[in-house]
């Protein structure tokens, strides 16, 4: 079986992208690059256009996830955006909920939830994709 899904990670943390792209890859996605900066990951989603980005808040650079995300949704429109952080301060959500995302994950990320909260958002845009064809 081949992957049918493409995503990239966003992370500074070696060590939970390194565990992110395991269950992401024993899940069946196809894991198209990482990066650690909000600058990187805006280039490498409009390169690379992969169908989901998993944005963490925290990155190396001059801006964070939020400002990266909001980016991405402006560059790379049609891609699906999932944050993940172990920062759940009011003001972190105020600034993502002003932002188009599917999702948020709070760390440390269940597989679980990761799969239900991935079959969703892949059902959701295939679902937007088929209303658009109609």
């Amino acid at each position: 079986m081949t992957a049918q899904h493409s995503i990239l990670i966003v992370e500074v943390d070696y060590f939970q992208s390194h565990v992110m792209n395991i269950m992401l890859n024993k899940l069946n996605y196809n894991v198209v690059g990482m990066a650690t900066s909000g600058e990187s990951a805006i280039v490498k989603a409009i390169d690379l256009k992969p169908d989901l980005v998993i944005m963490d808040f925290a990155l190396d650079g001059e801006m964070d996830g939020i400002e990266a995300g909001i980016q991405i949704n402006k560059k790379a429109e049609d891609t699906i955006l999932i944050y993940v952080s172990g920062c759940t301060d009011e003001s972190h959500i105020k600034r993502m909920e002003q932002t188009e995302y599917h999702s948020f994950l709070s760390k440390p990320i269940d597989r679980e939830i990761l799969t239900e909260t991935l079959k969703s958002c892949f059902s959701n845009k295939a679902q937007v994709m088929h209303n658009q064809y109609q």
